[in-house]
């Protein structure tokens, strides 16, 4: 049984068996089997043509199958996920000052493409004005999850790398007071990119989560909208 169960839960590639049907995880057998048949409806081959209709299908099939047939031991291995992730982690980086990239540029100057982007390019727009003002404080939080429990997210201001964030914990940026864009990645996937303006002194609140997985598929198993970021 150990070898099926290790196998199932390695087919999820990471996602979250509730997650993927959209219940609580003290949902009642019933409830989840009722969502697990309405899911599969809906992505089925009959009404979805193409490669992306049968990955969600087999996606959903593995999460049923987990939660029919090993959900004891679904439950008790994210439990000790959760209290793994409880220790102070000697990787996280608990305050990023990050150099503007606009300091030397001339005032015409429009920024690079940030990477990873795919289908939603940014927009082009001019550096941010400068200011008098002191330097805007960005802070990202991110609420644990079991999805991507042991894993950090890479952050990015204005297509620049300028730290990552791991589950539980918050990062804070400083930057020059302006327009800014902000992108939160891992590996090949990412947020969709988040456009705001930073006030002088200001203090800016971001969470940073994996995205709900009935969104994502709903979104064709876009790259750019694994990821959630929003102002918090």
């Amino acid at each position: 049984m150990g070898s099926t169960f290790d196998g199932l839960t390695g087919a999820l590639r990471g996602h979250d068996a509730y997650e993927l049907l959209g219940v609580r995880e003290d949902a009642p057998d019933e409830v989840i089997r009722h969502a697990y048949l309405a899911l599969v409806k809906k992505w089925h081959s009959d009404r979805n043509r193409g490669a992306q209709a049968e990955e969600k299908t087999v996606l959903l099939n593995v999460a049923w199958e987990i939660l029919r047939d090993h959900r004891a031991e679904y439950d008790e291995r994210r439990r000790r996920v959760e209290q793994d992730s409880d220790g102070p982690d000697p990787w996280d980086e608990a305050e990023v000052v990050v150099d503007d990239p606009w300091s030397e540029v001339p005032p015409t100057a429009t920024p690079p493409s940030p990477r990873n982007t795919y289908e939603t390019p940014p927009p082009h727009f001019p550096p941010p004005q400068r200011t008098a003002g002191p330097d805007a404080r960005l802070v990202f939080r991110r609420p644990r999850k079991y999805r991507d429990s042991m894993r950090a997210y890479i952050l990015k201001i204005d297509g620049v790398r300028c730290g990552k964030i791991r589950p539980g914990n918050e990062v804070s940026v400083e930057v020059r007071p302006g327009v800014h864009t902000v992108q939160a990645q891992i590996d090949w996937y990412s947020s969709p990119l988040l456009e705001f303006i930073a006030q002088p002194g200001e203090t800016v609140r971001f969470r940073v989560q994996p995205a709900n997985v009935v969104s994502w598929l709903s979104e064709s198993l876009n790259r750019a909208f694994y990821l959630q970021l929003e102002i918090d």
